[in-house]
């Protein structure tokens, strides 16, 4: 009878959980694949569209487009030579997980089997992308439209705009609202 009564109890908790850590997905970033697995079936170990670990896409760019607010993209190591636009959309909206966006370099926590080291190389090519790496976000109507709620971790962002002004990442709005570790 007591098992009868704490049913609804344990299908509440269990409706809480599910949907309190659905939202937040991984999403890979692997410059070795030859086109992006979008149907959730990318492989960590033999790193192509043969597996179920999720997706992974090409550049970080397409990672970036594709993502929603909360989720986390690793870097499988390598150089990316790109700038990456992030649209005001992709913001997180707090610091509680499931609820701000992380990039970082895939390591042993990730899921890969060792630490890896990514680069995101403007090639100084990033002019018409503000100067940054990543980042740059454009302007709105209504003034500047900052990055919020990011946590960048264990990556290297190297040659914005030109040789005289380097940018490496931008629009952050204020230090609470950016993590750079």
């Amino acid at each position: 009878m007591i098992l009868r009564a704490l049913l609804p109890f344990h299908i509440l908790v269990a409706v809480y959980f599910s949907i309190n850590t659905a939202f937040a997905a991984n999403i890979y970033v692997d410059n070795t694949l030859n086109g992006n697995c979008s149907s959730r079936n990318y492989d960590l170990n033999s790193r192509d569209c043969t597996g179920s670990s999720g997706n992974a896409y090409s550049t970080v760019q397409a990672a970036v487009d594709a993502m929603n607010p909360g989720d986390h993209i690793i870097l499988r190591g390598g150089t990316y030579q790109e700038c990456v636009k992030i649209s005001p959309s992709k913001n997180g909206t707090s610091w509680n997980e499931g609820n701000y966006n992380k990039i970082e370099s895939c390591n042993t926590n990730s899921g890969c089997a060792s630490n890896e080291w990514a680069v995101l190389d403007g090639n100084h090519n990033c002019g018409s992308n503000g100067g940054a790496v990543l980042g740059y976000v454009a302007s709105t109507e209504t003034g500047s439209a900052d990055l919020k709620y990011w946590w960048l971790e264990r990556f290297e962002l190297k040659n914005g705009r030109n040789n005289e002004t380097a940018y490496g990442f931008n629009d952050c709005l204020t230090s609470t609202m950016c993590s750079l570790l």
